[in-house]
């Protein structure tokens, strides 16, 4: 009888394992999907927004980022 217990809690405990490792996979199989979504939507809007502003695709850009009172602020070339 103890026997039949202990394989069942062993049984329980592999089923379970597998559960999570499915699961997991899955979640990362969504994730891949949803990440190739927006990256082909960013791609997308920065298309549209360089046309709109007409900003020149052969043409290199300096652009300084950061905060209002530019107490932490960047140079960002932008390269062809």
């Amino acid at each position: 009888m103890y026997e039949d217990k202990q394989d069942a809690v062993n049984f329980r405990k592999i089923l379970s394992r597998e559960i999570i490792k499915m699961a997991a996979q899955k979640l990362m199989n969504s994730l891949r999907t949803v990440s190739l979504e927006v990256w082909n939507k960013t791609e997308a809007l920065l298309s549209e927004e360089s046309k709109r502003h007409r900003i020149d695709p052969n043409q290199t850009y300096l652009v300084k980022l950061g905060d209002r009172d530019r107490s932490s602020s960047f140079d960002i070339a932008i390269v062809k």
